[in-house]
């Protein structure tokens, strides 16, 4: 017992929010030694303005303009082999995001040589994130431990690993720190300043702070905008006043939104023609497909287990799988919750926020980093039931319900700081793993006039960033660069047949599906014919499932020709490779 006081006595010490920054360090701090990782490789190529730079992006603002839905300039990438040949020439997906811009400019104009100082920046910057949100649990929840509580298990979730560990996801930090002080600057501004409450004090400075870092939010990270939910619930649950008087309350914020959809749209941001992100405004009813598909899978990354990352990297079948237990997940909590939340209107509106902050993620395939605003509902409602659990009195809750929240103590509270910088260094590996790939690339010098084929890269990002770091390193760009194979993230069944001197023709029983860069609502057909410089690829047959999974690649020269230089992914690297005699097969390594 003495414990279990000495515990709440650390919890609601006045000084917790700075506790929690402190503590998102410590647990992120593994990162200050992982150097750059995938996307960080393009934003140093923009920021640094090097020559492929001036080529192919739009200076700074471009570092989150990943393929602009220009057709024209998509091909170009398409040419030089930056996005896989079945690429949707008119896919967009383009980010404003000119906030977080500022913060990795400000990196390379400060120190643009040192990875460590960007990380030790980004954890800057998420710490003020923790310790934000920290007060508004302390600003929302008495006792003044049970938002410490709240506090300690938002800070250690796992799933915000990335936005400690990633510079390029410091977008996630921002967002979220401003989101927190929207949300902290409208309760001042709906709430009396004195802690019994008092009058509401119509304090007009609160007002345009919260409306003003609603905008800093949602141009740090378009996610932002799930700060409305909470918006919208604090006026259903916690507010005061008539109903019509709270609802009007958040015409502001609606209109807001709505100046910035509008501005976002005519400046072509968004996302388009993209299976792995759909465009809640452009494609409404895609968008609520998604949702029903990806919330699932979402929440369950959020109160128990697998991560959602995973639901992009698993067939079909198995994502049915997982929508599935997802929902299993929520009917369990939900039912847990129950009691909570038919006494409590902070629950209500915890548990309203975090259902309601769960759509506006749903746009993109689902990732663990996404869940920052999720988490914010979800953490506060696991203080309070873990609270009312251990706190219940002669009548203690039934067996289920005390296993469930032990089972939520352990995986929350124990087990997630463990995953914390486990998976911040996992990450790392991952980003070794493709810089060593790639610097083995057996490149010759001439290679500007030459076209590299591989036959079998692991994924479509072992492609994607050899030009981008071989323009890092100041070395020769391949002329134009070719993939014969699917590059799935699932390894399957991949076969090769050279059909004549100059045509080599690829069977996959997943098929060429990497969705990122097209929807299955734009397939290619039987027949079809993609045209790049010195190589077609033709359509020769479809999988069931829409996507291309037999493909001859015919060149303009024959395949020994000088001018082509082929390489093959084994053994986790790149080596030389020479293609098979006429009317010989041959089975890829998965």
């Amino acid at each position: 017992m003495m414990r279990l006081e000495w515990f709440r006595t650390a919890l609601g010490w006045r000084r917790l929010p700075l506790a929690v920054a402190a503590l998102a360090v410590v647990l992120g701090a593994p990162a200050l030694w992982t150097g750059l990782q995938v996307d960080d490789y393009l934003a140093r190529v923009i920021m640094m303005r090097t020559p492929f730079a001036e080529e192919h992006y739009d200076g700074p603002l471009s570092m989150f303009d990943f393929v602009s839905g220009d057709p024209e300039r998509t091909h170009a990438l398409i040419d030089l082999g930056l996005l896989p040949w079945w690429t949707l020439e008119n896919v967009r997906l383009r980010f404003f995001r000119p906030i977080t811009v500022v913060t990795h400019w400000l990196d390379y104009q400060l120190w643009p040589d040192s990875a460590f100082l960007m990380h030790a920046h980004n954890l800057l910057w998420f710490a003020l994130a923790m310790a934000a949100v920290a007060v508004l649990y302390r600003r929302l929840m008495a006792p003044a431990w049970l938002a410490g509580l709240a506090a300690l298990l938002y800070t250690i979730d796992d799933a915000h690993s990335m936005a400690a560990g990633w510079v390029a996801n410091r977008n996630g930090s921002l967002m979220v720190l401003f989101g927190a002080l929207a949300l902290l600057a409208h309760v001042r501004w709906r709430r009396a300043p004195d802690p019994d409450g008092g009058t509401r004090a119509s304090t007009w400075p609160w007002a345009i702070l919260a409306h003003g870092s609603l905008l800093l939010s949602v141009f740090s990270n378009e996610g932002g905008i799930a700060v409305c939910a909470y918006l919208f619930a604090y006026a259903i649950f916690l507010d005061r006043g008539t109903l019509r008087v709270r609802i009007l309350t958040l015409a502001p914020y609606a209109v807001l939104i709505v100046l910035w959809r509008l501005a976002y749209n005519a400046m072509d941001y968004g996302t388009w023609g993209s299976r792995a992100y759909v465009d809640p405004v452009r494609s409404p009813l895609r968008f609520a497909a998604a949702v029903a598909e990806r919330a699932p899978a979402l929440f369950m990354g959020q109160w128990a287990f697998p991560p959602s990352d995973i639901q992009l990297m698993v067939p079909f079948a198995v994502q049915v799988g997982l929508a599935i237990a997802g929902t299993a997940v929520f009917v369990c909590i939900t039912a847990a919750l129950l009691p909570l939340l038919r006494r409590d209107r902070l629950a209500r509106f915890w548990f309203t926020g975090m259902l309601l902050s769960l759509i506006p993620i749903c746009a993109p395939f689902p990732m663990d980093r996404l869940l920052l605003f999720v988490g914010i509902g979800a953490m506060g409602l696991l203080a309070q039931f873990i609270a009312a659990v251990m706190q219940a009195g002669p009548e203690k809750p039934p067996r289920a319900i005390r296993t469930l929240c032990w089972g939520l103590i352990a995986l929350h509270l124990i087990l997630a700081p463990m995953l914390f910088p486990a998976r911040i260094i996992g990450f790392a590996l991952f980003g070794d793993t493709l810089k060593t790939c790639i610097d083995s690339v057996p490149i010759d010098e001439d290679v500007s006039n030459r076209t590299v084929v591989a036959i079998n890269a692991p994924n479509p990002f072992f492609m994607y960033y050899i030009p981008l770091m071989r323009a890092l390193e100041a070395k020769p760009i391949p002329m134009h660069m070719r993939n014969l194979g699917p590059a799935n993230l699932l390894p399957g069944r991949v076969s090769m047949t050279r059909e004549d001197e100059r045509t080599i023709v690829v069977w996959s029983n997943l098929g060429f599906l990497w969705v990122l860069v097209r929807d299955s609502a734009y397939p290619l057909n039987v027949g079809e014919v993609v045209r790049l410089s010195g190589m077609s690829a033709e359509v020769r047959a479809i999988a069931p499932q829409g996507w291309p999974h037999k493909v001859a690649f015919t060149f303009d020269k024959p395949l020994e020709d000088p001018s082509l230089q082929w390489i093959r992914f084994k053994s986790g690297i790149f080596v030389p490779w020479t293609p098979p005699r006429v009317g010989e097969s041959l089975e890829l390594d998965p």
